[in-house]
Formats: structure tokens, C-alpha cells, sequence
């Protein structure tokens, strides 16, 4: 049996009462990596933290 990680991120307001008017978006977004493919991915995630965000590692 394969085994996969989901990653899960929001952005906005969940809260559908006092909506931001700058920013009236409530995003869910998630990714499905699978066992084999995870160091691959994390290291190409690393390389563009590194170049975008000032990450080092």
C-alpha cells in the first residue's frame, strides 16, 4: 500500500459575516504527495523558499 501526505492551507476570512472588502476571498487549498515523491518535491519547495523568501537551508 502507497502511503501519501496531504498538506492543507486557508487565506481569507471563513467567517462569511464580517467579510473584508479588501479581501472578500476565503481560499482552501491542499496537495497530495505521495511517499515517493516527497523529497522531491520538498527539495524543489526549499530551492524556490530560498530564491523567493529568504529561507536557507
Amino acid at each position: 500500500m502507497k502511503k501519501y501526505y496531504l498538506y492543507i492551507d486557508e487565506s481569507g476570512d471563513h467567517g462569511l459575516v464580517n467579510l473584508d472588502t479588501n479581501f472578500p476571498v476565503f481560499l482552501l487549498c491542499g496537495v497530495l504527495v505521495s511517499d515517493e515523491n516527497y523529497n522531491i518535491i520538498r527539495s524543489a519547495i526549499n530551492v524556490v523558499k530560498r530564491d523567493f523568501g529568504g529561507v536557507k537551508k
